[in-house]
């Protein structure tokens, strides 16, 4: 019997899910993960009403659990409700796919490494709340440095994080957490769902806290499944697509509907005020355009007041110093900076001349800026040393700017003063050890210059004193190695750069040293070289320079008989993308066609290709028509900008 039940209840889960299936349009493979995923687990958060939280039950309910049943109810899917959990728990469980789903998310770029998002089904503003004392909060960034109470895990303490990096946020467990706070003076707003603030301010008769602005933010709030099943957030999405407008406006108006059950009756209120507005303008309509002007006028003394709180706010936090002159250059405005960098009360400086705190030496440059000030209307930047209470000396850098009146005439000098006397002395040691290392770089390389050619007058010793034509070829080919790294260590110290080498100059240089070490062999060769001027790094010009000479050494030893004519051209050139290339041809001889181009160490090619692929990052290819031609071409986009 057992059994036959069990049967039973299969056969009718899987016809309502066939039902459910055929009604949503469902393809095969969501049909199948149907299936084979007949329970899905799921957690709302349960202190988010009227959007969703829990009865005293514990029982999910709210606006996105009614969207959950309409969902379970058209797809068949079997939803196991997650219970008596917070949301900080259960935004762990979802991260770890230890729950499966949840109903009521915004995506954000942290949610989406481990969610995949409907699209969204509810939109509620995002709301600044405050106590009525504060005046209306236009941009968030009138915010910055207060404390801001926002739920932990929630989008917005995310997105504040990553886009107003300077709000003090206060992360709390739960929106009614923290308008408690709110409401006992510990933060100075709470930023959340307008919906949710509007029920617990409601329910819990906090009428000393309104709205005081809106965010760029809002609740697009979409049903999110993990990451690695998208078949169920297909069919979830086909769900939620089937649920028409009447439905949703029903929805809504239910849980809404909460938010007002402790409040004032608005509509009714707005009802008898249109009333009295229609009688009013019928009897007396001059009466009505009497009162839209003094509400203008209202509204921009209001604005004009919240406009001056927030600049007395700025020139009493800000750590610049503010100090306005008026035309004699007699102080009238001395904010709480200029005590900290001067040392002076604002008491002491008030109407006194602003010599006291100008070195003597800077008089009169300070006369010629105060002219030119009191002649334009732009800000002047100065540099120069000032003088504090107790007699220090320090560097301050100021902007000024003059104050134009409706008139066009200049009435006082604004200006913004930082002490920067450490930023100029940290400067200073930074460029003397600069200096220093600079005199110590170019030292190593003359010294290495030096040991080079000490090695190569000594090998140069030992090869006369051995009679054996392939040691001194060795030794001429080894001697020409060294010479073309020495060379390079010779230009770093005639360079105004410690890292970079004109490759024009560099390679001239070297291909008159190859000609002088092979001049008494070849001497019906000639040399045509042709370097665009610009500047490389010391390890590319060292690696181009081993394979121009390995290139030409071998052109002078294989490319001619012994008495014969011949020349060598040598060509470099820069792409406007960086990209670097070299030609080396000359007209002898040529390679011969038995030669594998692939297998080409006897004649120095193989090396050469092992530097230009290891070291340059580039390609070498052969041309063996009319003599030889080698072409080598790599890139410079990771070198430093010649103007270094």
């Amino acid at each position: 019997m057992r059994y036959l039940y069990l049967l039973l209840l299969w056969i009718l889960f899987f016809s309502n899910y066939q039902a459910f299936a055929n009604k949503l349009d469902l393809t095969e493979e969501e049909k199948l993960f149907i299936k084979e995923h007949p329970i899905i687990t799921v957690v709302q958060d349960a202190n988010w009403p009227p959007v969703e939280y829990a009865d005293d039950f514990g029982d999910n309910i709210g606006i996105s659990a009614d969207y959950l049943r309409l969902v379970e109810e058209r797809t068949g899917v079997k939803f196991k409700r997650i219970k008596g959990i917070s949301w900080q728990n259960a935004y762990k469980k979802l991260q770890s796919h230890a729950v499966d789903m949840t109903t009521c998310v915004r995506p954000t770029p942290l949610r989406e490494s481990f969610l995949i998002f409907t699209e969204p089904y509810i939109e509620i503003p995002t709301v600044i709340v405050t106590h009525f004392s504060v005046a209306y909060v236009s941009h968030l960034g009138e915010l910055n440095g207060k404390k801001i109470a926002v739920v932990r895990n929630y989008a917005p303490a995310e997105l504040l994080k990553q886009d107003f990096p300077d709000i003090n946020l206060v992360y709390v467990n739960s929106v009614e957490e923290g308008l408690n706070l709110l409401d006992a003076n510990q933060v100075f707003a709470l930023i959340d769902n307008m919906l949710v603030v509007g029920y617990y301010i409601a329910t819990n008769n906090m009428y000393k806290l309104k709205i005081a602005g809106e965010t760029p933010y809002k609740y697009s709030m979409s049903m999110a499944v993990r990451k690695d099943w998208p078949q169920l957030l297909s069919i979830i999405q086909k769900a939620l697509d089937s649920i028409s407008p009447e439905e949703r406006k029903k929805i809504y108006n239910r849980w809404v509907a909460v938010r007002y059950e402790y409040s004032f009756n608005y509509v009714n209120l707005i009802i008898a005020a249109l009333g009295m507005a229609v009688l009013i303008l019928l009897m007396l309509f001059w009466i009505k355009r009497l009162r839209r002007e003094i509400k203008q006028r209202i509204m921009a003394e209001n604005s004009l007041v919240s406009m001056e709180q927030r600049l007395r706010i700025h020139l009493l936090e800000t750590p610049l110093g503010i100090i306005e002159w008026d035309m004699n250059f007699s102080i009238i405005e001395w904010n709480p900076a200029c005590e900290r960098i001067f040392g002076y009360s604002k008491d002491e400086v008030l109407g006194k001349n602003g010599d006291f705190m100008v070195q003597p030496a800077d008089r009169e440059k300070l006369a010629s800026i105060w002219n030119k000030l009191s002649r334009s209307r732009d800000s002047i930047y100065n540099l120069n040393e000032n003088i504090k209470k107790n007699g220090d000396i320090i560097v301050c850098d100021w902007i000024n700017t003059p104050i134009i009146d409706s008139n066009g005439d200049t009435v006082s000098i604004i200006s913004l003063c930082r002490d920067i006397t450490d930023d100029v002395a940290g400067r200073n040691r930074i460029s003397q050890s600069l200096k220093e290392k600079e005199i110590l770089l170019r030292e190593l390389y003359h010294r290495t210059k030096n040991n080079m050619q000490v090695i190569i007058a000594y090998l140069l010793l030992q090869s006369d004193k051995i009679n054996e034509p392939v040691v001194h070829g060795l030794v001429k080919k080894t001697v020409s190695y060294i010479q073309s790294m020495a060379l390079v260590h010779q230009k770093l110290c005639q360079s105004s750069s410690l890292v970079l080498i004109n490759i024009s100059e560099y390679l001239n240089e070297l291909i008159k040293l190859i000609q002088g070490f092979y001049s008494g062999e070849t001497s019906k060769i000639t040399t045509d070289v042709s370097c665009q001027s610009f500047n490389i790094n010391m390890d590319t010009a060292l690696a181009l320079g081993l394979v121009v000479n390995e290139l030409v050494i071998n052109s002078y030893k294989h490319a001619f008989g012994l008495g014969e004519d011949g020349s060598i051209v040598i060509s470099l050139k820069k792409t406007e993308n960086n990209v670097v290339v070299l030609n080396i041809s000359d007209n002898g001889r040529g390679l011969s066609e038995e030669i594998d181009l692939t297998q080409i160490g006897s004649v120095g090619l193989l090396t050469a290709r092992s530097i230009v692929v290891s070291q340059l990052n580039g390609t070498l290819s052969v041309r063996n028509e009319g003599g030889l031609s080698i072409e080598i071409v790599f890139s410079i986009k990771n070198e430093l900008s010649d103007k270094y």
